[in-house]
């Protein structure tokens, strides 16, 4: 019978998870948008040599990323969060389903409900990358009193550009 958690603890002891993904995931990344960019085609006909400059440039950043520790926690940290909201919205989704039954998709077809859809996906991608990052608890920290004239500052300049906003969103629309 196959012991899967010393499986998976040999591929730790190999490095599999600290070298191996993250190195394919940055080359599949890079190499995707270098050959969707065609930024060494240049109007070449011979695409094959525009795809092996891809793939070296692909491997060179992904080496370049495996030795950097700092980089390689980062991306694990990121997955991690990532995989975690993933799992939110697909609970999400269930549970729509189950109160709404087929009708639940008739929610997203209205442009208000997808547009703050977006900018809640986006609001928790911004909190779970100052997560990761650790920008989190220095905010935490300039909010505890150690930075609120910064914090003062920013609300500030926030409620001006908001006012900003709606000021000239307003003309565009009347003249409109």
């Amino acid at each position: 019978m196959v012991d899967f958690r010393a499986v998976i603890d040999n591929l730790v002891e190999i490095g599999f998870y600290e070298i191996f993904l993250p190195f394919i995931l940055v080359y599949a990344i890079v190499f995707a948008i270098l050959q969707k960019s065609q930024i060494f085609e240049g109007g070449s006909s011979d695409k094959d040599q525009a795809k092996n400059i891809n793939a070296i440039v692909a491997l060179v950043f992904g080496l370049f990323v495996v030795t950097s520790i700092q980089v390689v926690q980062f991306f694990q940290d990121l997955i991690v969060n990532i995989s975690l909201i993933i799992v939110f919205i697909l609970c999400v989704l269930i549970i729509l389903g189950f109160l709404f039954g087929d009708s639940y998709t008739e929610l997203f077809k209205d442009s208000k409900v997808r547009y703050s859809l977006a900018g809640l996906i986006f609001i928790v991608a911004i909190i779970v990358l100052f997560n990761v990052l650790g920008w989190w608890e220095k905010i935490e920290d300039w909010w505890s009193g150690d930075g609120s004239d910064t914090i003062v500052g920013v609300l500030v300049f926030l409620g001006i550009a908001g006012i900003l906003y709606v000021i000239t969103r307003g003309d565009s629309e009347d003249s409109k």
